[in-house]
């Protein structure tokens, strides 16, 4: 990339609110704009000096590995990262990392992922949800059939010679395993309270 494209691209990044980072041969990394305000809390006293990448950005350490890679071997077009979560509290932000090869520039853009950081997390939310929902229709059938079988004994019961004491025990059985059932079955839903 010749030196007289470099102004427009950094601008292009600062429009963005994207943060550029060049590789120096002695692997420092020397920012090429300005930290958006978005990295501020992240950067720290590293902000405006060489630093190395794994001390300030501790989390692209990995994609760090195969960044090196590309940049030593020429590639071309980028290399993109996972997602990395960044700060902590509300500081906290999801990013991504892209490394590219602009001719004998090497260069790493840190992008936030507001939009995307915000559909993870209601991803994982439905599938905890779902796995819940699984454990709840597992237990739902053993407390069927549980259900089915104290009515079996209520009905057993009430057809044998008991004494009345015993018919109305059998009979309150047998009506709180009818109710127990409709509720399981989504027929009744009980009073509050009770």
């Amino acid at each position: 990339m010749s030196d007289d494209l470099v102004p427009d691209l950094l601008h292009l990044f600062h429009a963005l609110e994207l943060f550029a980072v060049e590789r120096r041969p002695d692997s420092s990394i020397v920012a090429m704009t300005h930290p958006p305000a978005w990295l501020t809390p992240i950067l720290d006293a590293a902000r405006g000096a060489p630093f190395h990448v794994g001390e300030a950005f501790p989390f692209l350490e990995g994609f760090l590995r195969d960044a090196e890679r590309f940049w030593n071997t020429g590639g071309k077009g980028r290399i993109i990262s996972g997602v990395f979560t960044a700060g902590s509290g509300a500081d906290e932000i999801m990013l991504r990392a892209s490394a590219l090869n602009l001719g004998l520039r090497c260069v790493m853009v840190l992008e936030p992922l507001r939009g995307e950081a915000d559909t993870r997390h209601v991803l994982q939310k439905a599938r905890e949800n779902k796995l819940e929902y699984e454990q709840l229709a597992r237990r739902l059938e053993t407390v069927k059939a549980s259900l089915s079988t104290i009515a079996k004994i209520a009905g057993e019961l009430r057809a044998t010679e008991l004494t009345s004491s015993q018919r109305d025990l059998a009979e309150r059985i047998e009506n709180a395993s009818a109710r127990a059932q409709s509720v399981v079955a989504g027929d009744h839903v009980p009073e509050r309270g009770r």
